[in-house]
């Protein structure tokens, strides 16, 4: 979720000029008390002076520029620790969070659907009986998973030829991190056949399809092909 407070400089002067105004007309009505919105008033228009000294070329200088930051600090923690009492304020509307610039919690998240695609599943090398492998999504330079994803269900098959059901694979469990490796047993003789395959899965367990399954020969350090 995007973060509702701008940091860049201008966004934040005016995001809290805004804030200020509206909380300044009837503070009970955010929860919050006289005190507070006069502090946020003092601390929102000093920001704003700072910043307008530390980008005129008359005035602008090290100095400035410090002050500037100093005061842009202190204005954001004051800017969330208020705008969570008054997030939190179960009397505040969602429209009246709307027009402060908030976030609006959604009462019904959208539900995530089962993943569509399948992940592409590189070996990048066999050192022994360890394999290590990379899922990616798309390009191969794509390191991020699929919205949604959290990881991915591993199989894996020891043979000459991959079976095409995957109730016959072995489940290796979940792998969260894209680039990760197997452990096979030492009991397999080098050069043995085995086959790896991969589903991404989201937060309630539910896969998508399998990928092409790859293959490499244990203790070979050879490169791995797909079927």
């Amino acid at each position: 979720m995007a973060d509702y407070l701008p940091l860049t400089d201008d966004g934040l002067r005016n995001w809290s000029a805004n804030f200020s105004a509206l909380i300044g007309v009837e503070p009970a009505d955010y929860g919050l008390t006289a005190e507070q919105v006069t502090a946020y008033a003092t601390r929102a228009t000093g920001y704003a002076l700072t910043l307008a000294a530390a980008t005129n070329p008359s005035t602008r200088g090290s100095a400035t520029v410090l002050e500037k930051n100093t005061t842009k600090a202190a204005l954001i923690t004051m800017s969330r620790t208020l705008a969570m009492q008054v997030t939190n304020n179960p009397l505040v509307t969602d429209q009246q969070r709307h027009d402060l610039g908030l976030t609006v919690r959604d009462p019904e998240p959208t539900p995530v659907p089962p993943p569509s695609e399948s992940p592409t599943l590189d070996i990048t090398s066999v050192k022994g009986w360890t394999v290590h492998y990379r899922l990616h999504n798309g390009e191969a330079t794509n390191r991020a998973k699929p919205a949604g994803v959290t990881g991915a269900f591993v199989f894996t098959y020891v043979g000459d030829a991959a079976p095409t059901d995957l109730e016959a694979w072995k489940f290796e469990g979940t792998a969260s991190k894209t680039i990760t490796k197997i452990v096979f047993p030492g009991t397999l003789a080098p050069g043995t056949r085995v086959w790896i395959t991969a589903a991404w899965v989201n937060a309630k367990l539910e896969t998508g399809p399998a990928c092409t399954p790859v293959f490499t020969q244990i203790n070979y350090g050879g490169m791995s092909q797909a079927a």
